[in-house]
């Protein structure tokens, strides 16, 4: 090798090894910033409060942002030896998460970070002046860690961002899937399962039940959250999978109502304020729930586990909050709704109570008239006249038997109907015939029978029975028929016979109750409906109702 070719091998050598004074370099600036920790620490504290005064980071207590620029420096010196990362093993201080949730922008981060350099800059100078031996070199490694430190600390926010946005749109869809699961029924026991088991979902517990306070405050029912019963929940709740509750004596639900908030028990083996019932069950760790409205707290869901004593993470218990939030209002319209349709079946009650008690008032009138007729007729013994009236009494009890028996059956018919719908209709129609020997042909669209439910569905089959009840008492006819069709947005519901008819204007100025036309008329126009009724004497008659298509429920 001539000696121009080792001259320029050494010189390749001193580049890609470094020099011992730039090695030295390097551990006489980790030494510094050893010695003036510290002091550096502090320095860039008061730097950060005067240049970002009115950042939230900017805003934090010195000593914490002390705290947390000391870590940052052994963060520095950490990445100056040549690590490629930041360590996970430093001091316990609050995590870039903690800012995060609580509405530090990234921007803040970068600006903490770079101000490092600010301060760093003048110390590092003075030790190294830039025209020393390994001057430059020294401020130059101090400037790529700190921007290679401020890089990690913005890539790790980064990260931290998408993790928490991803979180916070699983727990968005998750409320609105409960909301949409809630709303989707009325019906109230459908409702709270649906509600605890998101809750339950929410928490990451395995079993769960809802109390459902009365209005009173003292009481309440405790339902189980699924349809299939744990065997713990058989156990408490028993086969119908519900339980009356005294709040005075539930430690759980008193708690919850005492605190107004998210109660855990750890584990309620080892709690002395659970009584030895609930611990017989198996129950370790336990957390109640409040559902409120307007700080009306309507129910309390209970999350359970059997397994392990378990502790509820923040963002566990922050989210079956918010799910409870959410389902709240659903329970409380269910509630409200249960309330008017039981509202609504005492009306009819008194309806229907008012409809018979008027109809055998009449009746018995006019059996006390015959009565007192008949004790006359044989006073002055006139027995072919008291036989006569005798069997027209007669035939008075015997048409009020069957009317009275006729409104039982009727009664009954609804509570079916309800359920059934167009099936419960011909059921009906059936055992109308065989009851009473008139002949019923249906003539129904299945979709128009969407009708026959909730309070349109009881006035429309309310009236249906008194026009059938008319066909039966005053058509003299064994034969009718009905009719069950779409009309754009009405359903249209026809009742004919081909009876002995009557005057519509003798009946409507002489005794409207006598057909209860009238009675008919209201219940049409109760739900937004219209009744005409077309008859002549010898022709028959023909009663059309015309209600509102009920709109489509939202997806179960």
């Amino acid at each position: 090798m001539s000696a121009s070719d080792r001259r320029l091998a050494v010189e390749h050598k001193k580049k890609q090894e470094p020099s011992r004074d730039q090695g030295q370099g390097l551990l006489d600036l980790l030494a510094l910033l050893d010695d003036r920790r510290a002091e550096i620490a502090l320095d860039w504290a008061h730097v950060i409060h005067r240049e970002m005064p009115n950042t939230f980071y900017g805003r934090r207590p010195l000593e914490e942002i002390v705290e947390n620029n000391l870590v940052a420096l052994d963060m520095l010196k950490h990445l100056l030896r040549g690590a490629d990362s930041l360590p996970t093993d430093l001091a316990d201080i609050p995590e870039p998460s903690d800012y995060l949730h609580q509405g530090m922008p990234v921007t803040e981060f970068l600006q903490a970070a770079w101000l490092c350099k600010q301060v760093l800059t003048p110390i590092v100078a003075a030790a190294f002046p830039l025209d020393s031996p390994g001057g430059s070199e020294v401020m130059h490694r101090m400037e790529a860690g700190v921007a290679k430190f401020a890089a990690l600390v913005v890539g790790e926010y980064a990260g931290l961002l998408t993790q928490y946005i991803d979180e916070q749109r699983r727990r968005t869809e998750l409320m609105l899937d409960m909301a949409r699961a809630v709303s989707a029924s009325l019906e109230l026991p459908d409702v709270l399962r649906r509600a605890a088991h998101g809750i339950a979902s929410a928490a990451g517990g395995k079993h769960s039940s809802i109390c459902l306070l009365d209005e009173d405050g003292a009481t309440g029912t405790l339902w189980a959250g699924t349809e299939t019963l744990s065997p713990v929940q058989l156990r408490f709740l028993g086969p119908a999978g519900q339980r009356a509750v005294n709040v005075s004596e539930s430690t759980f639900v008193r708690r919850v109502l005492d605190e107004k908030t998210v109660v855990i028990w750890p584990d309620v083996q080892d709690d002395p304020t659970v009584g030895e019932d609930i611990r017989s069950l198996g129950l370790r760790s336990v957390i109640g729930v409040p559902c409120a409205v307007n700080e009306r707290i309507l129910a309390v869901a209970f999350v359970m586990d059997t397994a392990a004593p378990s502790t509820f993470t923040a963002d566990q218990v922050e989210l079956a909050l918010g799910v409870a939030n959410v389902v709240a209002p659903a329970i409380d319209n269910a509630r409200l709704h249960q309330k008017v349709a039981q509202m609504a079946v005492v009306e009819e009650r008194a309806r229907l109570a008012q409809e018979i008690h008027d109809e055998l008032a009449q009746t018995l009138g006019a059996m006390q008239f015959y009565v007192s007729l008949i004790d006359d007729l044989l006073v002055q013994q006139q027995l072919s006249q008291a036989q006569a009236g005798l069997s027209v009494l007669h035939n008075m009890i015997d048409q009020a038997n069957v009317d009275v028996r006729e409104a039982i059956f009727n009664l009954r018919s609804m509570a079916s109907l309800q359920v059934c719908g167009l099936t419960a209709l011909q059921t009906y129609l059936s055992a109308y015939e065989q009851r009473y020997g008139l002949t019923v042909d249906l003539h129904a669209v299945e979709e128009a029978a969407g009708v026959l439910v909730g309070e349109t569905g009881l006035h429309t089959f309310r009236i249906l029975q008194e026009a059938l009840t008319n066909v039966r008492k005053h058509g003299k006819t064994l034969h009718a028929q009905v009719g069950l069709e779409r009309d754009g947005s009405w359903v249209r519901m026809t009742v004919q016979d081909e009876g002995q008819g009557f005057d519509t204007v003798a009946v409507r100025d002489q005794d409207p109750r006598g057909f209860g036309l009238q009675v008919m008329r209201e219940r049409a126009g109760k739900v937004g409906g219209t009744l005409s009724v077309e008859s002549q004497p010898g022709r028959g008659t023909r009663l059309v109702l015309r209600v509102p298509y009920p709109q489509k429920q939202g997806p179960a």
